[in-house]
């Protein structure tokens, strides 16, 4: 649950916070000062940093960000309005809450898979059609697009469905649900950025019209406004720059099967622990036997399995994908004798977790009814062997503890396996 729980709040809410109590705080002409060069500064990482990495969906949010930027300002600060520019003002502002939630689950979707061009050429085909549509319907057609956007279809009972548009709402309501939900169960760091930008570009949207009051006179002041759409939608973007720097780091330092730190963070890691600690290399037995038998996908399985149990271990242990079917674990502080508990409890975890194999006759996707003589599931138990070591006159280096440790683990294979050696 902590976990589940980290990866939909850091670093995205993390940020999203900081930036609500900095303009909670700070004078305004503080962040007028930075709205100088803080939008275009972000813009211009963004694009760098999603071109470097290949993160066009990136590039593309960033840029619907700013079009719902220009337009909101162009469209919604006009002195003294007329009845025909305060309706063009809510065809926008409506079509921008209805759209913008769009763009972050399509982008979403899409990815970054496919060629360059192609990418390319569905993102400014998307946003051009988008900008072209909403420019049409503010100049000539408004008093008909508020007819649609105002159109009540949600129960009564639905809070909020008085005071919002509903395509919005409704709009707003399913793009959060399916960030979060991907958020959680995928944990990765572009869709924690998405789904904060959101959360921020809709805070920009809701305080570009909920804006504050001047003390004298209690008007409307249109420069607390823009302040405040241009800093939410800035902050949105700044989420997805750190996202995709966040990726980034993810895909040097993680393994993408397991999740698990890779081995150049564990090489980190060994750097940062001092004089004392304890390192076990853990091998799954019988592996390529296994992988051979019942295919590599249910090899990765096994892995992932063994990967989760390994995330769990007790002691203060850290555990990396070291290589292959191979894992380590790291005890910053602690001797080979205070880790031997922990391991053996970790042995016996994984010892006692039954592996489901899929029956002969059973279908990859599961049918509407069960169907007799499909095949029954198999239970396997998965073992591994653990050796340990730590720093000592003849393992004084890193290198040399993990070698040491890979002695004690061809020990414990020797020796039978499902074991731990020192």
């Amino acid at each position: 649950m902590v976990r589940y729980l980290y990866a939909l709040v850091v670093p995205g809410g993390v940020i999203l916070l900081a930036a609500a109590l900095f303009l909670r705080w700070a004078p305004p002409e503080t962040v007028a000062a930075l709205l100088r060069f803080f939008p275009y500064a972000v813009l211009a990482a963004g694009i760098l940093l999603g071109w470097r990495f290949h993160r066009t969906s990136v590039i593309f949010v960033l840029l619907a960000l700013g079009l719902a930027d220009r337009a909101l300002l162009y469209f919604g600060l006009t002195p003294f309005p007329a009845e025909t520019e305060l309706q063009a003002a809510a065809v926008v502002f409506w079509a921008t809450m209805f759209l913008l939630p769009l763009n972050f689950v399509a982008f979403s979707i899409s990815g970054d898979r496919g060629s360059l061009a192609g990418r390319f050429g569905f993102g400014f085909g998307i946003l051009a059609a988008q900008a072209l549509t909403v420019a049409i319907l503010a100049t000539w057609a408004a008093p008909g697009a508020l007819e649609l956007f105002y159109r009540k279809f949600l129960p009564d009972w639905f809070r909020g469905s008085e005071s919002v548009a509903h395509p919005a709402l409704v709009s707003v309501t399913l793009a959060a649900v399916f960030l979060a939900v991907r958020c959680v169960l995928y944990r990765k760091p572009l869709d924690n950025g998405l789904l904060w930008a959101l959360v921020a570009s809709l805070l920009a949207v809701y305080n570009f019209v909920a804006v504050p009051y001047e003390s004298s006179g209690h008007m409307p002041s249109p420069e607390a406004a823009a302040r405040m759409l241009t800093f939410y939608l800035s902050t949105a973007g700044l989420i997805l720059v750190v996202a995709v720097v966040e990726a980034g780091y993810a895909m040097a330092f993680r393994d993408e099967l397991t999740r698990l730190p890779g081995r150049r963070a564990l090489n980190e890691a060994l750097q940062q622990t001092g004089g004392q600690y304890a390192v076990a290399m853990v091998d799954v037995d019988h592996f390529k036997k296994f992988n051979d038998t019942y295919g590599h996908d249910v090899g990765d399985q096994v892995l992932k399995m063994v990967a989760g149990r390994l995330e769990e271990v007790t002691g203060g242990g850290r555990a990396f994908r070291y290589g292959g079917e191979e894992f380590s674990v790291l005890f910053a502080g602690k001797t080979v004798d205070e880790a031997l508990p922990h391991l053996d409890l970790l042995r016996a975890t994984i010892e006692d977790t039954r592996f489901a194999l899929r029956g002969p006759g059973r279908p990859r996707k599961k049918p509407g009814k069960a169907r007799a003589g499909s095949g029954s599931a198999k239970n396997v138990a998965v073992t591994v062997s653990i050796g340990v070591a730590e720093p000592s006159e003849r393992a004084a280096t890193p290198e040399a503890v993990i070698k040491a440790a890979d002695k004690a683990l061809y020990r414990a294979k020797k020796g039978g396996r499902n074991q731990v050696r020192t």
